[in-house]
């Protein structure tokens, strides 16, 4: 069974475990546009996380997110900072929409 959680945009966020987080890990909604990060943290009911919200900046050194997709280096960084998990298959939709988006 696949669990399915559901940000507070009323959006279902991308979640590719049967399982609920067991570390603080890092998502995106299942939605065209991005306005920010999922952060999921374990609670102490496996199945229902708590969900934040986390806004990313869109003046960056760099560039942190163009066009609602934000950069997957600075992602990636974030989450090593933090020491979060990111979601494996968020993490493949944020390198594709970061890569569309590049190339427009």
């Amino acid at each position: 069974m696949m669990l399915r959680f559901v940000s507070n945009r009323t959006h279902q966020i991308v979640w590719s475990s049967s399982e609920g987080p067991k570390r603080p890990t890092i998502s995106v909604e299942l939605h065209s546009k991005w306005y920010g990060l999922i952060l999921l943290v374990p609670s102490s009911m496996d199945l229902f996380p708590i969900i934040e919200e986390l806004p990313f900046p869109y003046a960056h050194e760099g560039g942190y997110a163009i066009d609602h997709a934000p950069n997957p280096e600075f992602v990636r960084r974030f989450c090593e900072e933090k020491h979060y998990d990111l979601d494996e298959l968020a993490e493949e939709l944020i390198v594709g929409r970061y890569t569309i988006a590049k190339e427009s």
